[in-house]
Parts: structure tokens; sequence; C-alpha cells
């Protein structure tokens, strides 16, 4: 009797311990996770997998870099918080609920704090925001922690726990300063020459010695203190740049070319909003002379008339400051240069209503290519607020003609409104229509929207192939709108799709037409005519076109990326020169650390593998024959091994030729270095932590059924 009295009670006691203990468990996960998430966001950095939803796979401005950083803020703040009963398919208010909100203190951007009492999460209106440099940027996590005790939980269901921790962020915009002094490198040199008179050969050695120093750049455009307003006025944007350790190796004191050494340049342009710079448009321009909105030295302007930047915000009147920094082709940013000016915006655009509802801004915009076998048209619309897509159509004929002519067995695997899928795609035939999420919101500006495809098959080894290659006559894009007054196309259709057959028919005939000229020597009289010859030797006048083949420069292939992917070590190109560069030979230094099992397996460019024998050792080279890279394209080469289950880690660098008929051999180099794990396996046996194991046994038996259910609920996404 006594007994059944009490044992409820005592049931009740143990079961309240081990929920107070599962809530202080849950309580520091969540502060941890908080912790995990400011830390990372304070860095500024980003998983590039996040980037996957642009054209290309690829983060190329400061807005798609800060949407890519949302995201991995949130995935660090998780895998902080991973001991935690979670349950993505949860609520609001329901148990196992998480939110994570990301806040900065940016002019604009309110943060909203959790109030537990009233189960409210935190809130960031008007949309969470990851902070730029020097902001203030918080992280906030909101969990319903849910009561499993089986008397307890039907009091209480769950419990509302809340963390917070928030951070400055750091200046990683700010370019690396990398200075190398010449003396360095003298021992090496010293020790080689055995004469008795070194002094000279000392002498040489700093000359000898290749400086390294960031690139340089200077704004041409806009002026320190210009200020534009008024009827027809343009706001221009111009810098040059130029890497000083490539224009001049030795000392890097001479100037350089506009250009020379540079992969992009990067601008941004501020508004002065009373307490702060406020960030308002950026571009980035890869070719020399380098501007803001298009077009040659002296380059575009842009009107300041329109009352909007070409990303659809609104100008505002006022000071403005535009910063610029160029990326040298080791990777290396310069110091940013700045200039502020004055815009004086006309008043006349923004108060009148009769433009909004026009056609006249809605037009098709640049057209991109990408080697992924993908292709983006972009979409204008300065004119028109509000608008929506309601169905897509691509037309892509000629590459169907080319792929039932070549074998490639191509199809539309997917097509994109933006990050919006609208086709699911496994369409092995054109025309393709979708109205799949329709309608979609029309972003205002130029190039603000886009339309995505990817196709798949046999062409992307082919990418660049002739006659076809993923150029804007070979598509055809039909868009419609809410307003149909609005409606786009453009057409491609398959006769202009150059067969080989007909241009090999079609080389003969002029070469028949050339025999009539003969007649004219019967002629006599035409003797004079003779003298004519030499004028119509034109052919002599052709010869200023072959003042082109000295245009290849080795500085204009580029080496804009190295990495280490699955099992293959890697090198991105692009070919900036007028002329097609063909690889003709690679060769290969590797970790050897792990062979074997571990091998070289075979090189690969373009699509096309090459060099197929298996190697145990390093170096390792092999001819290419003549694989073409483009001007203009940027391409993958790649180095694929058999890791045989080994670590891919270590030093790989590569050096690859290319030759420019007629001109020369070009060789571009790059090198990826990943740190072995710390984890030697001879401190596992000699360390003795599995002697605390037995004492630990007796203890934690209650926790291991807690460590084993959080797991199972807790990886369910």
């Amino acid at each position: 009797m006594e007994f059944a009295l009490v044992f409820p009670i005592v049931l009740l006691i143990i079961l309240a311990i081990i929920e107070i203990a599962r809530l202080l468990f849950a309580w520091v996960a969540i502060e941890n996770g908080a912790r995990f998430g400011a830390r990372y966001a304070i860095t500024g950095d980003y998983d590039r997998a996040h980037c996957a939803l642009f054209p290309g796979a690829i983060c190329d401005n400061q807005f798609e870099r800060d949407n890519a950083r949302m995201p991995t803020i949130r995935d660090n703040a998780r895998a902080g918080a991973a001991a935690i009963w979670r349950d993505d398919a949860s609520l609001p208010g329901q148990p196992g609920y998480l939110k994570v909100t990301v806040c900065s203190n940016k002019t604009g951007v309110m943060y909203f704090p959790a109030d537990s009492g009233a189960g409210l999460s935190a809130d960031c209106q008007p949309g969470e925001d990851p902070g730029g440099p020097g902001n203030r940027v918080s992280v906030t996590l909101d969990f319903d922690h849910p009561i499993i005790a089986p008397i307890i939980s039907s009091w209480v269901p769950q419990i509302r726990l809340t963390a917070r921790r928030e951070g400055f962020v750091e200046q990683f915009r700010v370019a690396r300063v990398v200075g190398l002094p010449a003396t360095i490198s003298v021992p090496t040199f010293t020790a080689t020459p055995t004469h008795t008179s070194p002094p000279p050969t000392v002498t040489n050695t700093p000359t000898s010695t290749p400086c390294k120093v960031p690139p340089l750049i200077t704004i041409v455009r806009p002026s320190e203190g210009d200020y534009m307003g008024g009827p027809g006025s343009k706001l221009y944007s111009y810098a040059t740049a130029y890497d000083p350790d490539n224009s001049d190796p030795v000392t890097c004191n001479g100037v350089g070319p506009d250009g020379d050494g540079i992969w992009e340049v990067e601008f941004e342009f501020f508004w002065w909003d009373g307490s702060g710079w406020a960030w308002r448009y950026s571009d980035i321009d890869y070719v020399d002379a380098y501007c803001a909105f298009g077009g040659n030295a002296p380059c575009n302007g842009h009107p300041v008339s329109t009352g909007n930047w070409p990303n659809g915000r609104p100008m505002e009147s006022g000071l403005h400051k535009m910063s610029a920094r160029a990326l040298d082709d080791e990777g290396v940013w310069s110091e940013y240069a700045e200039v502020t000016f004055t815009l004086g915006i006309p008043p006349s655009p923004t108060p009148s209503p009769t433009p909004t509802p026009s056609c006249d801004g809605v037009s098709f915009g640049m057209f991109r290519s990408y080697d992924s076998a993908r292709v983006a048209q972009f979409i204008n619309n300065t004119s028109y607020p509000g608008l929506e897509v309601v169905a897509v159509t691509a037309n892509w004929n000629p590459l169907e003609t080319g792929s039932d002519l070549y074998g490639w067995s191509e199809y539309l695997d997917w097509m994109r409104w933006y990050a919006t899928r609208v086709h699911n795609g496994n369409d092995s035939h054109s025309t393709t229509r979708s109205n799949r999420g329709m309608p979609q919101t029309v972003a205002e500006g130029n190039n603000a929207s886009y339309i995505y495809i990817d196709f798949d098959g046999g062409f992307e080894g082919n990418v660049g192939q002739a006659p076809l290659g993923l150029n804007s006559s070979n598509f055809g894009f039909t868009v419609e709108f809410s307003d149909s007054a609005c409606n786009l196309s453009s057409g491609a259709a398959a006769s202009t799709f150059p067969t080989p057959t007909v241009t090999a028919t079609m080389t003969p005939t002029p070469t028949v037409t050339r025999t009539p000229t003969n007649t004219t020597t019967p002629t006599v009289t035409n003797t004079p005519t003779i003298t004519n010859t030499p004028t119509v030797t034109p052919t002599p006048s052709d010869t200023p076109p072959p003042t082109n083949t000295p245009t290849p420069n080795c500085n204009l292939i580029q080496n804009i990326g190295t990495r280490l992917k699955n099992n293959a070590f890697g090198i991105r190109l692009i070919n900036h020169n007028p002329q097609t560069a063909y690889l003709t030979g690679s060769t290969l230094q590797w970790n050897t650390a792990y062979a074997p099992p571990m091998h070289f397996d075979y090189f690969k460019f373009q699509g096309d593998a090459y060099y197929n024998t298996d190697s145990f050792s390093s170096p390792v080279s092999g001819s290419a024959g003549a694989i073409a890279l483009s001007s203009g394209v940027d391409r993958w080469w790649e180095a694929y091994f058999d890791l045989s289950g080994q670590s891919f880690n270590g030093h790989y660098a590569a050096t690859l030729t290319f030759n420019f008929p007629g001109f020369g051999n070009c060789q571009i180099g790059g090198n990826y270095y990943v740190a072995p794990p710390p984890t030697p396996t001879n401190t596992q046996p000699a360390t003795a932590t599995y002697t605390p194991a037995p004492t630990n046994t007796p203890a934690p038996p209650t926790l291991t059924p807690t460590i084993t259910s959080t797991p199972d609920l807790n990886w369910d996404g």
C-alpha cells in the first residue's frame, strides 16, 4: 500500500529530472548553434553550392553572393545545434519547430526580438539580411523543445527556447596585400655558384627574383566632386588597371598597359543616406577598358534622367560614391579606389504616372552561354512595374537538327524563370513551352530577369563545335506577359543550320567563276589591262589582316580558378584573345604519397579525354593533339585519378601548353594544395583513450539511449 502511494510521486520526480536534463541539453545546443552561425556570418564567406540557382552556377556579383551567404549561415547554425530534437516538418508552435533568423543593422532593416512568453519568433523586416563589412549581424535561433515524458507532456507539450548571438562583419572585401622581398630567394642562388667571384652573381640575384605585389587600379571617370544632373546627363564609369608583377616582373616599378595581368574589375556604387553609405548597384567587367555600364573607352554612360540604376533600383539625388578594385591572374585583389560625386535626379520621371504602364522598355536583353551546355536569355523591363510572365516558349530547332545530324541525342533537361523551375524537361523535341509555376513577377531593370535552360546528351563535349555553337542565332524565345501587348518573340529557324555537305558544294563554285577571266587574254587591246593586274593584286592589300596574327597574347589566356573535386584536379581557363588557342600538351605534378594503389588515370579538356595511360609516378606528361579553346570561352582542364579509397590531398600542379597557329606557344600554370588530415594513425594506438571508456561505461548508460534517439530524429533532412 505504501509503495503504491509513493511510486507515482517517485516516477514523476524521475521523469521531471530527465526532462530538465533534456531541456538544459537543448538550451546549450541552440546557444551553440547561434554562436556557430554568428561566427560564420562575420567572415562574409559562403558555400559555393548555393550559387547553383544563378547562371553558370557562379555568384558573379555581391547580390548573388549575399543570397548565397544566407542559407550558408543557416546551415552552420543548424550544424552547431545538431543535437536538438528538430523536426523540419513542424509548423510554428509545434514541438520540434526551429527557426533561424539572420538580421543586420543596415539602413532600412529592422530586427524584432523574440517573445518566448507569447511564442513569437524573432523576425527581420523587410527581409533577412547578412550584413556587409562593418555592419552588425545577429543570428537568432527559436526552438520549440518537445517534452516526451508521458505525464508531463500532457500538461506542457513543448517549451520555447531562444538564443541570439551577434558580431561585426569583417572587412572581407578588402584586398589582400602580398609582398615578398627579393632577399628571400638569395640563399637558393648563392649555393649554385662555386666560383671565387660571387659578388657579381649576388648582385644579379635580386634582379632575377620575381616580385609579387597586388594590382593597381585608377578611376578615370567620374572625377572627384563631379556633378551629373539635368536633361540628357549621364553617369560614366571608367577605370584602368594593371598588375605590376606582370608588367615588370623584376622590380614591379614599371607602368603597365591597361589590362595587363588583370582578370576582372569590380564596380560598386553607394548613396549617402544621411547615416551611412547604402549600396545601390554593382557590376563586373572582364575586358579593358573597364566599364561599369558597358562599351569601350571612354565607356558607355548611364542616363541619370531614367531615375533608376541598371538593376532597377531607384536613383536618389545627392552624394554618391563609386568604389572599384581589380583582381589579378594570381587571385590577389587591389586596394579599393574611390571617388565621390553628386547626382541631381530630375523630379519629372517619378511623379508622372503615364509612362508606368508602358511596354516600351520591355525587350530582350543580353544572351549568354555557358560551358555546361546552358544558355540564358535576359529580359529588360524598365517601363512596366508589376508586369508578370504567364508562359515561356523556347525554340531550339538548330540544336535538335545538329543533334540528329551528329548523333548527340540532345534533349532539354530543365528550364527556369530566374530561380523558379518552370519546366522539368526531358524534352527531346523543339519547341518547348511551359506555364508551370506562373505567373512570375518580371523584375524591373535591364537584364533583371532571365530564362535559363540546361541541355543534356552528347553535345556537352562539343559545345564550341562548328557550325552550331551555343549562340543566340540558334535559339528563339517567346515570352507571354500578363499584358499581351508586351509579348516578346525572337526566332531560330532550322534552315539556318549549315550542314557540312552544303559548305563543301559551295566552295568549288567560285573557282569556276574565275575561269571566264581567261577570256580577256585573247583581246590584244587588253594588254594595257595587264598593267591592271598589279592593281587587281588586292591580295597584297589583304596583307593588313595578317597584322592581326601578332595579336595573340599569352597573358590573355588566364587561369581563373583551380580546384580538387571528386577524383579530379582542375584548372579553369579563359581565352581573351581574338584567335582560337589549341591545347597541345600538359605536364602534371601530383602527390604520390598514396601510390599505389592511387594512380593517375587520364587528362580531359573540352570533353575530350587524352593520354589514357595509368601512372603511379610524378610528373606525368602527355600530348593533347590540338583541342580548341575559342575566343571568349572558359573551360575546365582536368586530370583524373583512381583514388582507390585514398585521400585526395597534397600539392597538385600542372603546366598547359597552348598553340596559336602562326604565332607560337603559350604556357599556363596552376596549382592547388590541400593539407593532409591532421589525424596521424600513430596517435590512436598510442593514446589511452580507451582506458577511460571502461570508467565511463557505468556512468552513461542513461546517456546512450538519449544519444541514439537524437540522431534518428535529427537527420531527417
